[in-house]
C-alpha cells in the first residue's frame, strides 16, 4: 500500500472517517478509495519537490507540456498555513474558475489555477474516476492523465530543479531575495509615488514572514499574508486605485496600468534564484479584499477602492517597531 506521507513537504490535517463522510456529503461526491485513504493518513497538502512533477502531457493540438503539481486538496490547512480544504477552498475555486460540475478539483499547479487537475465523475468522454489535466483559460483543454487517482500519484516525479540545485544552492536564497533582491519597474514606480520615505524597507519587512528558504509565496488567509496585501495595496492606490479583486489579481482590463502580477512577477529576486517573484492565488487576493471591504478598511470611490489612512498607518508603525 502507498505511503502517502512521503508525498508532502507540508501535509494538512489527517481526516477521520466522520470528517471524510462530512466532506463527501458537502461535495455530493463519493471520493475514490485512494483519495479517502490519502486524506485519512495526511489530509492532503503541499507536495514535496521529490514528488510533484508530471511530465509529457500531450494536448489536443499536439503540443507536449510538463506541469509541476503544487498542492493536493484535502482537509483543513497545511503545516505552513495554506488552505487546502476540499469543502472550503477547492469548492470556492471551482466556482471562481468556472470548473465544470461534472468533475472535482483535486490538485492545483505551480501556475496556480491556470493549470489544475480534476477527478472525472460525469463527463461522458472520459472514464469515471479518471484524473484529467484542465486548462482553465477559455476553450482550455481537458486531457486524460491517469485512469485513477492512485495512478495519478504514481506518475509524479522529482522536480527538474532538484538536480539543477547542485549548481546554485537554493537553501536560504528566499530571504536573500526579499532583503536584497531587485524589484520590478512597476513596483519601484509605486514605491516612489507614496509619501512614506521608508516604504521600501517596510515592504521588504512585510514580505519576510511569507518567505521560506527558496522564495516568497502567499496562498492562504493568514495574518502575515493579509499584512503583506495591505502594504502592497497602499502602494498601488497611489498609482491606480483598483475597482475589483479579479482584475487586480490576474487579468486587468482595458486601460488598466497595474495588476498584482505586474508588480510582483520579477520582484525580490537575486542572481541564481530559481523561484523569484511572489507566488500567490487569486483566491487569496479575493479573500483579503472582501475582508477589508467588510471591515471598512477599503472604501469604494468613483476612482476605485481607497484604503483607510489611519488603518495603514497603524500597520506601518507596527512593522517599524517589529
Amino acid at each position: 500500500m502507498t505511503d502517502y506521507s512521503t508525498l508532502f513537504e507540508y501535509p494538512a490535517q489527517p481526516a477521520d472517517e466522520q470528517r471524510i463522510r462530512e466532506i463527501e456529503r458537502g461535495l455530493g461526491r463519493r471520493l475514490p478509495d485512494a483519495y479517502a485513504r490519502l486524506l485519512s493518513e495526511t489530509g492532503g497538502g503541499s507536495l514535496s519537490m521529490n514528488t510533484c512533477y508530471l511530465p509529457e502531457i500531450e494536448l489536443p493540438d499536439g503540443d507536449v507540456i510538463d506541469v509541476a503539481v503544487d498542492s493536493i486538496y484535502g482537509n483543513g490547512t497545511t503545516s505552513n498555513n495554506t488552505n487546502v480544504d476540499l469543502l472550503e477552498q477547492a469548492a470556492f475555486l471551482m466556482e471562481e474558475w468556472e470548473i465544470p460540475r461534472e468533475v472535482l478539483l483535486c490538485a492545483d499547479s505551480e501556475d496556480g489555477m491556470h493549470q489544475c487537475f480534476v477527478i472525472n465523475y460525469d463527463l461522458s468522454e472520459f472514464p469515471a474516476g479518471s484524473v484529467l489535466y484542465l486548462d482553465t483559460d477559455p476553450d482550455g483543454a481537458k486531457v486524460l492523465v491517469a485512469d485513477s487517482f492512485d495512478d495519478f500519484l504514481a506518475q509524479l516525479e522529482p522536480h527538474p530543479s532538484i538536480s539543477e540545485a547542485e549548481e546554485v544552492s537554493q537553501d536560504g536564497i528566499g530571504i536573500k531575495g526579499v532583503r536584497y533582491g531587485a524589484l520590478s519597474q512597476p513596483l519601484q514606480q509605486a514605491l516612489a509615488a507614496t509619501p512614506t520615505p521608508d516604504m521600501e524597507q517596510l515592504l521588504r519587512k512585510a514580505t519576510e514572514p511569507i518567505t521560506d528558504s527558496i522564495g516568497v509565496a502567499i496562498t492562504g488567509d493568514t495574518p502575515e499574508g493579509r499584512t503583506f496585501y495591505d502594504v502592497v495595496y497602499w502602494l498601488v492606490q497611489h498609482v491606480e486605485p483598483q475597482h475589483d479583486p479579479r482584475t487586480y489579481g490576474h487579468w486587468g482590463c482595458e486601460g488598466q496600468e497595474l495588476t498584482f502580477g505586474d508588480l510582483m512577477g520579477d520582484s525580490f529576486t537575486v542572481p541564481g534564484q530559481k523561484y523569484g517573484g511572489v507566488g500567490y492565488t487569486l483566491g487569496s487576493i479575493i479573500t483579503w479584499w472582501n475582508r477589508r471591504v467588510k471591515e471598512g478598511v477599503l472604501t469604494e470611490t468613483e476612482n476605485g477602492y481607497i484604503m483607510d489612512e489611519s488603518y495603514i498607518n497603524q500597520v506601518l508603525d507596527h512593522l517599524r517597531q517589529g
